[in-house]
């Protein structure tokens, strides 16, 4: 996600150009093992975005830092979400009294569909459009607002709106992950366009396709 980059940037950017690694290096390591988490999870290289998460978290835990360690499991929870898979973020609500960004608060919300909860205008700027939008249930708006967004936020804010998305839109989003060659998440919306589609023809070509990308 793009919000652990934007971390990256800021990091680098104070140390200067300095050859010496800054003293909180522990915040790039975890930020750089988060993003390659992020990559190899959308891929369905499970076992190689497990030891990323597993460094992630390490690197974050260093550093003492409650406010990274929430980022982190909200960015986990975000992921799981966006192909498919039911998160409450309990990881993220173990450790909420800890930190004390309000930013933070209104991603989990965001992530829950807690509209009425949720302040758009501290979210991370890749939402703020797309959750005034959810806010007032102006679903097709929400999906055009995704349009020019970072794909993981795009993948992410499309899996919240998966109830009101049309065939157009689902197959917008299967030509994203495909050109990234995201495989879990192109499973995760051709599943969707199995369900949406009304063809049974058609139903029968995308479970095919399905089953030859599932096999090894």
């Amino acid at each position: 996600m793009k919000l652990f980059s934007l971390i990256t940037f800021i990091v680098l950017l104070t140390s200067g150009c300095s050859t010496k690694l800054p003293p909180n290096q522990w915040q790039i390591q975890s930020a750089a093992a988060f993003e390659s988490y992020t990559n190899n999870f959308l891929r369905g290289y499970d076992s190689v975005a497990a030891n990323d998460l597993r460094r992630s978290l390490e690197h974050a835990k260093a550093g003492g830092d409650f406010e990274s360690l929430a980022r982190i499991y909200l960015g986990m929870c975000a992921l799981n979400i966006s192909v498919g898979l039911q998160d409450d973020c309990g990881a993220y609500l173990e450790i909420e009294e800890f930190a004390n960004d309000s930013s933070l608060k209104s991603y989990y919300a965001l992530l829950q569909k807690k509209t009425d909860t949720m302040e758009p205008s501290l979210l991370p700027d890749a939402y703020k459009n797309f959750a005034l939008h959810l806010q007032k249930e102006d679903y097709a708006s929400a999906f055009t607002a995704l349009e020019d967004t970072p794909i993981s936020s795009k993948l992410i804010g499309a899996a919240l709106l998966k109830e009101h998305l049309e065939v157009a839109q689902i197959e917008n989003i299967l030509q994203s992950a495909s050109f990234y060659g995201y495989k879990k998440s192109l499973l995760y919306w051709l599943g969707m366009l199995e369900e949406q589609s009304e063809s049974t023809s058609e139903k029968e070509i995308i479970r095919k396709k399905t089953e030859i990308l599932r096999k090894k």
